[in-house]
């Protein structure tokens, strides 16, 4: 009888291309697991006029939670309660 012998590799470096909300949560989570990142972002810095933001849904809220971000988050970020 054959057995089939498999190997897995574990990942101890991460390249993450864009750094928007899903790459640094993403980087920050691996981070924390102990892996080494690096992050690539095409914009040289953070344009405040650029007209990017983004709804932080109740589901969004639990994932900020998870990774311990949801209060830091709450400091800087500016409720929108009408249209």
């Amino acid at each position: 009888m054959n057995k089939l012998i498999t190997s897995t590799a574990i990942a101890r470096s991460v390249a993450i291309i864009g750094g928007g909300i899903g790459g640094l949560a993403v980087a920050n989570s691996l981070k924390r697991l102990g892996l080494s990142v690096s992050l690539y972002e095409r914009s040289p810095y953070f344009i405040a006029t650029a007209g990017a933001g983004f709804g932080l849904q109740p589901n969004g809220q639990m994932s900020l939670a998870y990774i311990g971000f949801k209060d830091q988050a709450e400091k800087i970020l500016h409720p929108f309660y009408r249209w």
